[in-house]
């Protein structure tokens, strides 16, 4: 038995994960790892003196308590919540609540990844998919389009609508080809794209 101890305490602070184990009742803590008081900023003789939701934002209260209910209930349970390190710092953790037992008592297995740079490239994702929709819409004489690898239309701007004819609604998940290349040409084009798609041969340019 003691040799089985040994074992899982090695496993529980060699994990990149932060563990920790509460009362579902009091909601303190009665052990954590080192991933853990690395990830908060707090030692573990402190982490041992707090209450769960010390540390989380007031945004994210809302989600501790589906987090008890839940987890009281015996079902596991997943969140991405934002947290306040010990030193102000907010980190976003991605949140894994399992029911657990110790002392014939309910608890909480907690295990917490955290996810800020993960979260960051998201909104930066966002933001620039923002600023090109933007300039998309903002280039009145240049017309622009979108297609995926089928040759189907998934952006259309104004400048596209006065050219062509097609209002967005009317383009978005048509053929580009049916839409903006003359029937004698369509055959070699669709062609000359396949190639390009399946083999990443450049198209070559076309006299006009």
């Amino acid at each position: 038995m003691q040799q089985k101890e040994s074992q899982y305490r090695i496993i529980f602070e060699a994990a990149n994960d932060g563990i920790a184990i509460f009362d579902l009742e009091t909601y303190k803590f009665i052990d954590t790892n080192l991933a853990n008081s690395q990830m908060y900023g707090y030692s573990r003789e402190e982490w041992l003196q707090l209450e769960a939701q010390k540390f989380i934002h007031p945004d994210s209260l809302h989600l501790f308590e589906e987090f008890i209910k839940t987890v009281k209930s015996g079902k596991d349970f997943y969140c991405e919540a934002t947290i306040v390190r010990q030193d102000g710092m907010l980190l976003d953790v991605e949140v894994k609540g399992t029911p657990y037992t110790y002392n014939n008592k309910p608890h909480a297995l907690c295990v917490a990844r955290d996810i800020s740079e993960r979260k960051l490239a998201e909104k930066t994702l966002r933001q620039s998919e923002q600023r090109f929709r933007n300039l998309f819409e903002a280039t009145p004489k240049i017309a622009i389009q979108g297609y995926d690898r089928h040759r189907r239309v998934i952006a259309w701007n104004r400048a596209s609508e006065i050219l062509y004819g097609y209002t967005r609604e009317e383009a978005l998940g048509q053929q580009f080809e049916d839409l903006i290349v003359p029937p004698k040409l369509r055959a070699k084009i669709i062609q000359d794209i396949d190639i390009w798609v399946n083999k990443g041969i450049p198209i070559p340019p076309r006299r006009t």
